[in-house]
């Protein structure tokens, strides 16, 4: 658990790693004031102390291609 004040990072958008200090804590929520100067409030599973484990959890992900829609001009 992470104290109020403590500098903490989170994965935006599932690639952008973002610094953010703690505003609160409850129910294992925690609400966070991001370098950029938004506000969020996040599950204490995707909060990291540090780059390194963010940067772990980018490299888990697998990127699924998708299929380009079709139109119905497609056939011409």
């Amino acid at each position: 658990m992470y104290k109020v004040g403590s500098k903490v990072f989170i994965v935006s958008n599932g690639y952008k790693i973002l610094g953010g200090i703690v505003k609160n804590y409850s129910n294992n929520f925690y609400t966070l004031c991001l370098e950029d100067g938004s506000s969020t409030r996040l599950r204490s599973s995707k909060v990291f102390d540090n780059v390194e484990d963010a940067e772990k959890t980018i490299k888990n992900q697998v990127v699924v291609p998708t299929k380009s829609k079709s139109t119905p001009y497609d056939y011409m």
